[in-house]
C-alpha cells in the first residue's frame, strides 16, 4: 500500500505520462473539448458502440460503500494525505475527504482509494 509522502513529484509525473498512450485501435487527441467536439465524439461513441468514458475522455468513478472508490481514466494525483486526496479527472479535480485514506492500487488508467470516505466533490 502506498502511504502519504511516498509519491515524489517525479513518480507522479511518470503515472501522468503513462496515461496518454493511445488505445490499441483508436486514437483521440486529449484536450479541451468544446460543445461541437463533444457532440461529435458522442455520436462516434453511439454509432460504433464504444465506451463513452474513453471516447469522451471522462472518468468513471465506482463507489463501494463508504470505504472504497475506484477512478478509471484518471490523469494523476494532485494532492495526497490521510484526510484529503485530489485526483485530476480530465474534466476537473475530484476531491475525496475522509479519515485514514490510502491508495490501495495505482495503475496507468485506474486508481483505488480505501479508508473512511466522508465526502466526494467535483
Amino acid at each position: 500500500m502506498i502511504k502519504p509522502g511516498m509519491i515524489s513529484k517525479e513518480l507522479a509525473c511518470f503515472f501522468y505520462v503513462l496515461h496518454y498512450e493511445p488505445a490499441a485501435y483508436i486514437y483521440i487527441e486529449v484536450g479541451a473539448m468544446g460543445k461541437k467536439s463533444y457532440k461529435i465524439r458522442e455520436k462516434i461513441s453511439n454509432t460504433f458502440e464504444l465506451p463513452k468514458d474513453i471516447i469522451l475522455d471522462v472518468s468513471k468513478v465506482i463507489v463501494i460503500g463508504t470505504e472504497q472508490i475506484t477512478v478509471e481514466n484518471h490523469k494523476g494525483i494532485v494532492e495526497y494525505s490521510e484526510e484529503l486526496i485530489r485526483i485530476n479527472t480530465g474534466s476537473g479535480i475530484m476531491k475525496l475527504s475522509g479519515r485514514k485514506l490510502a491508495i490501495k492500487t495505482i495503475l496507468q488508467e485506474e486508481i483505488t482509494i480505501t479508508g473512511e470516505i466522508t465526502g466526494i466533490e467535483f
